[in-house]
């Protein structure tokens, strides 16, 4: 017997396969958290996720996530509401508003993927510029006191803290 994919075999098919996905970017993620807090491992852990291919892979991310919450809806208007007879209509209907959503928030991540050396390259310049721009970016902690700059306090007044003395 030879199976015609529909509509509703494929929603059911990707919402399967999206949810393997964010599984597996769940434990990936746990595990890139955790090398985060080694010395050792995070330059090359950021270096990577800095990368153009890395951003790629966010948009994929993306993809997956959108994809899955819109069928969830989907799944919910057909279970709950009376779309059982329109599940298909339904289905194209966020199939749209879901590539409206993947232009808006897709393009971003995309133009900021493909433009990742002039972002490195500005992040070089803007070390060579500032004494307190390390390898890592900047030092938060290190900023307002050593550039005497405004702390707000509690009652919202902006007070100059003094200098650091080594």
């Amino acid at each position: 017997m030879i199976y015609r994919v529909k509509t509703g075999m494929f929603a059911w098919l990707m919402f399967r396969i999206t949810g393997l996905t964010l599984i597996v970017y769940l434990g990936l993620h746990l595990t890139v958290v955790s090398s985060l807090q080694n010395p050792a491992t995070f330059d090359k852990t950021m270096g990577w996720l800095g990368s153009w291919q890395f951003r790629l892979l966010e948009i994929g991310l993306f993809v997956a996530v959108l994809y899955h919450a819109l069928n969830g809806i989907r799944i919910l208007l057909v279970d709950f509401g009376r779309g059982a007879l329109a599940q298909a209509k339904i289905f194209w209907i966020l199939a749209v508003i879901g590539f409206v959503l993947l232009v808006a928030g897709g393009y971003p991540m995309l133009s900021h993927a493909l433009h990742w050396k002039s972002v490195q390259e500005g992040r070089a310049a803007a070390a060579a510029d500032d004494p307190l721009f390390l390898e890592g970016g900047l030092q938060p902690a290190l900023c307002a006191a050593e550039r005497n700059l405004p702390v707000e306090e509690d009652l919202g007044r902006a007070e100059a803290r003094p200098p650091r003395t080594k």
